[in-house]
């Protein structure tokens, strides 16, 4: 915070530097002071005072934009040029006047009006996960998501928009909804194999994790449609692997290692569970071999 501060501040003074420079270039005749140049600064203190009265300055920062304004007033009257003279500096003197004092004093009243300072002290604490628990979900999601559900009831065979409802469910960990709506997805685009494996996914969530029965029968599909499909390969070696079908299970990942980066940690995952198969492979083909 107190970076920021000292950035802000910075950048306000490179401001009015850079304001009050083509506005000074030239220097004014002696001269009194004008009834225009008194109107202009009684409207610049009546500005402060409004603003005080709208909260915009507190007392402090009152007195001390009045001093100032006074203190530019007398400078001004000094060197003022007659209304049937040049215009040589009048204007822009009085506008630099104006703003030297009011954009340091309204600056920051305005910012902490209207502005997030909450916003950098929020950034820096640890984020939770709004899905952890199906909870908590922002409310910008939610909404966009239940105008999602009322376009679905008007349109059921829509089945990209039943894809995406149901991959945010399971992003959500609504599992339960994410399920219903694969259904409906499924129902209206059946040979979608990507569709198939997170349908699959979302199931084995509610089946305690486990890709027996439906999820498994969901992701041979997937594979029937597409044999490469590399998410569609682990799972299904995985549920092989679950069952002790461990043949199936090295013919897959033999199958998806040949898709995947040799020096990547998934090939080193995938080997080692190669090594796992093929071990207990070696360790039944002796009771086999005696049956």
């Amino acid at each position: 915070m107190l970076i920021f501060w000292a950035v802000a501040a910075s950048l306000l003074l490179l401001a009015v530097a850079v304001l009050l420079r083509p506005l000074l270039r030239r220097e004014a005749a002696p001269f009194t002071t004008t009834p225009a140049m008194v109107a202009v600064y009684r409207e610049q203190f009546a500005e402060l005072g409004q603003d005080r009265e709208n909260g915009l300055l507190d007392e402090p920062q009152y007195q001390q934009a009045k001093s100032e304004l006074e203190r530019r007033l007398l400078e001004d009257a000094r060197d003022a040029v007659p209304v049937s003279g040049k215009a040589d500096g009048r204007p822009e003197r009085l506008l630099a006047a104006a703003l030297l004092v009011l954009l340091p004093a309204l600056a920051v009243p305005i910012y902490l009006k209207t502005g997030n300072p909450g916003a950098i002290i929020a950034a820096r604490q640890p984020q939770a996960n709004p899905a952890a628990d199906g909870g908590n979900v922002p409310a910008n999601i939610e909404a966009i998501l239940q105008s999602l559900r009322q376009k679905l009831e008007l349109d059921p065979d829509d089945g990209a928009g039943w894809a995406l409802l149901a991959r945010a469910n399971t992003k959500l960990h609504r599992y339960d909804e994410a399920v219903q709506a694969f259904e409906q997805a499924v129902r209206t685009i059946p040979d979608d194999p990507q569709l198939l494996v997170d349908y699959a996914i979302a199931l084995a969530f509610l089946n305690q994790h486990s890709m027996a029965g439906e999820p498994e029968a969901l992701v041979t599909r997937a594979l029937e449609l597409d044999p490469g499909q590399a998410k569609a390969l682990m799972l299904a070696a995985s549920a092989a692997f679950d069952r002790s079908d461990y043949s199936r299970a090295i013919d897959l990942w033999e199958r998806l290692l040949h898709k995947l980066p040799p020096d990547s940690e998934a090939a080193a995952s995938v080997n080692r569970a190669l090594d796992d198969a093929r071990r207990l492979q070696a360790a039944e083909s002796p009771e086999q071999l005696g049956h």
